[in-house]
């Protein structure tokens, strides 16, 4: 399939954002609390999100470091100027909270969502500098490869 355009310029779908209790030093280690805030985020998708992987990371800073888990999904959108969008739920260890990340839109792929997927988390990946060849991004390049 062809793609017509790719484009990563800032847009919004307006997904809700799910209400929940703040977190409290009793729960910051609390694996099921965050899988909870997580699951909210799922139930806030649209019909048509296809997942498409997930990717977690530490990230070392000066003296410190934090976790980052991303959730890419596939979201068919319905309408003329672009077919599909790469979004993410995405949490910070270092902000400790979830927010949706709105990435790219593609027109074309319109009956290929594996392709028009592909295409999307590639593109993102090399602009964000991901080089697939270096070890340190297996994690990115088998998720790619799995789809």
């Amino acid at each position: 399939m062809e793609i017509e355009s790719l484009n990563f310029d800032s847009f919004n779908l307006n997904l809700e954002k799910p209400v929940f209790a703040e977190n409290d030093d009793e729960l910051i280690d609390d694996d099921d609390y965050f899988q909870e805030i997580r699951n909210e985020f799922i139930k806030y998708l649209p019909q048509n999100a296809f997942h498409l992987g997930t990717i977690d990371l530490v990230m070392d800073g000066s003296c410190i470091s934090w976790n980052i888990t991303d959730d890419y999904y596939l979201i068919k959108l319905e309408n003329e100027a672009y077919d599909w969008a790469l979004i993410r739920i995405s949490w910070d260890d270092n902000w400790s909270e979830w927010v949706w990340r709105y990435d790219a839109r593609l027109k074309g792929c319109k009956n290929n969502p594996i392709e028009a997927g592909q295409n999307l988390i590639k593109s993102l990946w090399e602009l964000w500098g991901i080089d697939f060849n270096d070890s340190d991004y297996e994690d990115y390049k088998n998720l790619l490869n799995n789809l």
